[in-house]
Parts: structure tokens; C-alpha cells; sequence
């Protein structure tokens, strides 16, 4: 027979609202008494469970958090260094850009002059400024061998 307290109270008033005998109560006592120890030795286990299970947490928590939160210092540290390392690629993506607008306003500014030499270069008459040389050569050639004779 599974019954709680409350129906073993109810059942013990029901008994004594009953003309019986001596021996009906005392084996309703009897059955009351039997299931306060049945429902005493459940009320024990599961205060046990509890106990080992609230343990088991305390124990897990102990040995867990701490790794956790060594976990979550290196995650911060690694974000850290992330984030600087991006910081420095930011200031070196702009000192490039800023590197290649100056190369880029040198080049502008410069691109005159550059063109006019290439054109007065193109300009020049090789083969005149060779028989040039070559007749002044010829010139001084005997001249030089002259002065020559005096050291």
C-alpha cells in the first residue's frame, strides 16, 4: 500500500472515528508506523543523492572554474595581441598610400622636365657630334704632339 502522510493521517482519523476493536487499530498503527519508516528510509536516500550530487557540482566547480578562467585570460591576451596587430597594419597600409601618393606627385611633377630631356636627347645629331670629334681630333692630334716635344 503506497500512501504519503497526509493519507495516513487521514486513514488514522478514519479509525478512530470508528467503533473497532483493539487489534484493528493496533494493526492500522502498525501500517502507519511501517510506512514513516519506508517514507523516513526514502527521505534519506534522497537527501544522500542530493548531497553527493551538491558535492559533485562543488567539487566540479572547484576544479573547472579556475581552467576557465585561465581560458578566458589567454582568449583576452590572443584578442589583444589580434587587435594591435591590426592597429600596425592600419599604420602601415597608410604610410604605403601616403609613400605612393608622394611617388605618384614626384613622377607628376617631374614628368615635364623628363619628357623635354628624352626629346632634346632624340634631338641630338650623333653622327654630327662624332665628325665633330673626330675633326677635332684631327686638330689637335698635331698640336698635342707638338707641345710634346718641349717637356
Amino acid at each position: 500500500m503506497d500512501l504519503n502522510n497526509n493519507d495516513a493521517v487521514a486513514v488514522a482519523e478514519e479509525v478512530a472515528a470508528q467503533p473497532a476493536g483493539d487489534h484493528e487499530v493496533v494493526d492500522m498503527l502498525t501500517e502507519i508506523r511501517d510506512m514513516t519508516k519506508k517514507e523516513l528510509i526514502w527521505q534519506r536516500v534522497s537527501s544522500s543523492a542530493l548531497l553527493v550530487l551538491v558535492l559533485a557540482l562543488i567539487i566540479i566547480g572547484v576544479n573547472v572554474i579556475p581552467k576557465a578562467v585561465v581560458a578566458i585570460q589567454n582568449v583576452s591576451e590572443v584578442a589583444q595581441v589580434a587587435i594591435d596587430s591590426l592597429h600596425e597594419i592600419d599604420v602601415m597600409v597608410s604610410d604605403v598610400t601616403n609613400t605612393s601618393q608622394n611617388v605618384n606627385k614626384v613622377i607628376e611633377d617631374n614628368a615635364v622636365p623628363l619628357s623635354d630631356a628624352v626629346n632634346n636627347m632624340s634631338n641630338v645629331d650623333f653622327d654630327g657630334l662624332n665628325k665633330a670629334i673626330a675633326d677635332l681630333q684631327d686638330t689637335v692630334g698635331p698640336m698635342a704632339s707638338f707641345f710634346n716635344k718641349f717637356r
